[in-house]
């Protein structure tokens, strides 16, 4: 889900392209058990929900009937198949695929630590891919060391290549997954070693040492350092070592002083300074993981849900209507709405339900609304990464659009809890319009000017296309015993992790 940024790792992290020369060779259509459904660990049956205005909780698996848009995950599945041929016939291995240069790189001109393979590994077993999964999975346990003289992003490592990890070896039981999830958790351990617990922005996967970030003065910023505790819970439920999740809530435990409804943008030490983050970059995933690592303890974290509730009231407050739209915050952003925030459309219809209250979804909703007028007012019907809203238009601040996934993530959540069917015909017209302004030879790319059509390209796989986006649609379109919800909470990554009832696994 959002990122502080959602392009490429911050300027002071070294990683010049490396390149991938292997044949193209052409790309297979979808195969026929394209459609059949991975073996998941059995869960517990509950009788068919009623569905309410807010209802009592998310849809229990199985459903009363399958309720399965086929033709759109038909659509969804041979995007992900297009998708994932393009890294796997010219970039198999490498971090980072350029689709239209084919060209690869890899983080901090490392060997390889599996970014693309394992952020996009669950999305392929949840799509029933078996052998492309099965592929993935021995080249992990047989080939990738993380043992590597290179610096990387706490924060981007841990959410992608850590919570793939441990989705994949919850998904499957491979052991393989495990010890090498363990072995970069611990390595990524490193950057906690601070005075205040809050953790280094950076860290040398072989040396440990940690750093700040250069670009931004040194300082830890709040979606970073609040945007770990799901990854390393999960850690601990694995492994039954409590170091893990007691590092991660040290970070939190910091900074809480510092916090009123909202919490500063970036920190010093547990210092908090630069003005409070809302929703959008800078503070998105630490108010999602809030209320998530909440739902992943078994509900058990008070700390935790009281500082969600206190933000959740604030946002709820200061969020502003314009003519037809509202924007999350809107009082205090200028009505400036990021993609990024899309997300929290998604984030309130999940607290609707865990709180019981029609405002978050009534919020939830209205966040939805905006985010598909975003979309809707393009000419190419993709939405800019940065708007600026009206009472009767939405212009673009900046008008790229990177394959994001945060409003299709709203869209889902908002589909399990209403089952109003426009958010799939929503879904489906954001899969439309990347299927034909971004789908190139090998894979899909994104837009630099989305007012612009035929549209500019830029030369990236967002490796968050194949962990998010596509699973977001995905999981839209299907029947909900394809992730049970009641089992599993989402992290930032769209990684599912269990939820603790009375014990991890």
């Amino acid at each position: 889900m959002p990122l502080t940024t959602r392009t490429t790792l911050p300027t002071d992290v070294p990683q010049p392209p490396s390149h991938h020369d292997e044949p193209e060779g052409d790309v297979p259509t979808v195969p026929p058990t394209v459609n059949a459904k991975p073996t998941l660990p059995s869960t517990t049956s509950a009788p068919p929900v009623v569905v309410a205005v807010v209802p009592d909780a998310l849809p229990a698996t199985p459903s009363p009937s399958s309720n399965v848009d086929a033709a759109r995950l038909a659509q969804t599945k041979q995007a992900l198949y297009h998708s994932w041929k393009g890294y796997q016939v010219n970039a198999f291995g490498k971090d980072e695929f350029l689709p239209l240069s084919n060209t690869a790189k890899n983080w901090g001109n490392g060997n390889g630590i599996g970014v693309t393979m394992i952020d996009g590994l669950d999305t392929l077993i949840l799509a029933g891919f078996q052998k492309e999964a099965d592929e993935v999975m021995d080249y992990i346990e047989q080939h990738i060391s993380y043992d590597q003289d290179i610096k990387v992003s706490v924060f981007e490592t841990s959410i992608r290549v850590l919570g793939g990890l441990l989705s994949a070896f919850q998904l499957t039981g491979r052991e393989g997954l495990k010890r090498q999830a363990v072995d970069l958790g611990n390595r990524l351990m490193h950057a906690f070693n601070t005075p205040s617990g809050v953790p280094d922005n950076y860290v040398n996967l072989r040396s440990g040492h940690h750093e700040g970030a250069g670009w931004n003065g040194g300082l830890a910023i709040l979606s970073e350092l609040g945007s770990l505790q799901m990854e390393f819970r999960a850690l601990t439920d694995i492994t039954g070592d409590p170091k893990y999740d007691m590092t991660a809530q040290r970070a939190i435990q910091a900074i809480r002083p510092s916090c009123g409804a909202l919490c500063p943008r970036n920190f010093r030490g547990s210092s908090g300074t630069g003005g409070n983050a809302a929703l959008g970059s800078f503070g998105d995933s630490f108010y999602e993981y809030l209320l998530k690592y909440w739902i992943q303890v078994g509900r058990e974290s008070d700390m935790y849900k009281e500082m969600w509730d206190r933000a959740a009231e604030h946002i709820l407050r200061t969020s502003k209507a314009t003519g037809e739209y509202l924007v999350p915050n809107g009082a205090e952003t200028g009505m400036t709405m990021e993609h990024l925030a899309c997300f929290s459309g998604g984030l309130f219809a999940l607290s609707s339900v865990e709180n019981r209250n029609p405002e978050h979804l009534k919020l939830a909703e209205d966040i939805a609304n905006t985010c598909h007028a975003m979309y809707a007012t393009t000419a190419t019907k993709l939405a800019p990464d940065v708007a600026h809203v009206g009472p009767h238009s939405i212009s673009s601040g900046d008008p790229k659009f990177i394959l994001r996934p945060e409003t299709v993530e709203t869209y889902f959540y908002l589909w399990r809890v209403t089952r109003n069917p426009k958010y799939r015909e929503w879904g489906a017209e954001v899969l439309d319009a990347c299927d034909r302004h971004l789908k190139v030879d090998r894979g899909y790319v994104g837009s630099t000017n989305v007012n612009v059509v035929p549209t500019p390209h830029n030369d990236m796989l967002e490796t968050f296309w194949l962990a998010e986006t596509l699973k977001y649609l995905l999981l839209l379109f299907s029947d909900d015993s394809a992730l049970d919800l009641k089992e599993f909470v989402l992290n930032t990554e769209a990684h599912p992790l269990r939820i603790r009832h009375g014990g991890g696994r």
